[in-house]
């Protein structure tokens, strides 16, 4: 039940947003980690 409810809030909070936006910025958003990364796996390696 409290899986649901939380799932049905982020909903709600997309909903607000604009998803397109917000796709937008999550896809910079990864690609940075992504590139931090693959950095920090080649300096322990």
């Amino acid at each position: 039940m409290g899986k649901n409810k939380e799932q049905d809030e982020c909903l709600k909070w997309f909903d607000e947003e604009d998803p397109f936006e917000l796709n937008e910025e999550m896809k910079f958003i990864i690609l940075i980690l992504e590139t931090v990364a693959k950095k920090m796996k080649l300096q322990i390696m």
